[in-house]
């Protein structure tokens, strides 16, 4: 019996080690595809361009602009708006869960947001054209805006918000409950005051994934953003994200103009790179295993 249960936690190692690997093999075959598509558009341009330019006009033959500062800004602006509104959102809903559903009704709300998580983005896009841009167009034209996009985003990213906040906060520490209630303290003071601040940084964790996820994302911004390269003058303003130029014009790119597209792709992985390693930087020893 020892032998077979030696072999296989000998057996799941290798297994967890070859997946491993794996991971780490198929993210540089990207990074070396990326690279390898961007050299000629980086080696005639520069890689300032890319970051300072905002005018984008990669198949004017006279004087070609790749400049995707204003595309990176609005993949920026409109995520970051998504998350900052669908946090505090996902927080009260929890609050809701934690402190005054019942058990069944506790389990259905958590099961009712696992199944939203689970929707086509397009589906969400079909939402945002059909209903919130004719609504935002009622009030300020044209409807198909940074702000319906970043609504549409905030919607869709609330799941992953409440999934990974309601994990940290599950995990809290069981003792600290069990003294607060030999206290006397109130669900409420518990859960505002001792559960979150043990929680936080799974909560930031779970921001920073919902946050790399609504950068990346495509076709839901596609229609609904109006697709107009400008940096807004404000959230009723026509934008168009990196990922939605990447999808708009991948089809028919040709020559420099395709390396100009791996290129912002690049910048755009570079920066969700930089995202993750920061947070990285900032985690605390307990959850590095030190």
């Amino acid at each position: 019996m020892k032998l077979t249960n030696r072999y296989r936690d000998l057996t799941f190692d290798v297994i967890i080690t070859v997946g491993a690997y794996f991971g780490i093999a198929v993210l540089i075959l990207i990074l070396i595809l990326l690279l390898g598509n961007s050299f000629p558009a980086l080696s005639e341009f520069g890689l300032g361009e890319f970051i300072t330019e905002s005018k984008w006009n990669p198949t004017n033959e006279s004087m070609p602009k790749v400049g995707a500062v204003a595309m990176l800004a609005c993949s920026l602006m409109i995520s970051i708006g998504a998350v900052a509104i669908a946090f505090p959102i996902g927080l009260f809903y929890l609050a809701f869960v934690f402190l005054y559903s019942p058990k069944w009704m506790a389990f259905l709300l958590r099961r009712i947001m696992e199944l939203v998580g689970g929707i086509p983005s397009i589906v969400f896009g079909l939402w945002g054209l059909i209903t919130l841009v004719p609504m935002v167009n009622q009030y300020y034209p044209p409807g198909a805006s940074m702000l319906s996009a970043t609504l549409v985003l905030a919607l869709m990213t609330l799941p992953t918000i409440i999934i990974s906040v309601d994990a940290a906060l599950s995990s809290c520490r069981f003792d600290l409950m069990l003294a607060s209630n030999a206290l006397g303290i109130s669900k409420e003071s518990y859960f505002w005051f001792i559960a979150i601040p043990q929680a936080k940084y799974g909560m930031i964790v779970g921001i920073v994934l919902s946050l790399t996820r609504v950068i990346g994302e495509t076709m839901a911004v596609v229609m609904v953003s109006g697709n107009v390269i400008q940096i807004p003058g404000s959230v009723f303003d026509p934008i168009r994200t990196v990922t939605a130029n990447l999808a708009l014009e991948m089809g028919y790119a040709a020559d420099i103009h395709r390396s100009a597209l791996f290129t912002i792709a690049l910048v755009l992985m570079l920066m969700i790179g930089t995202l993750v390693l920061t947070l990285r930087w900032f985690q605390p020893r307990s959850f590095k295993g030190e």
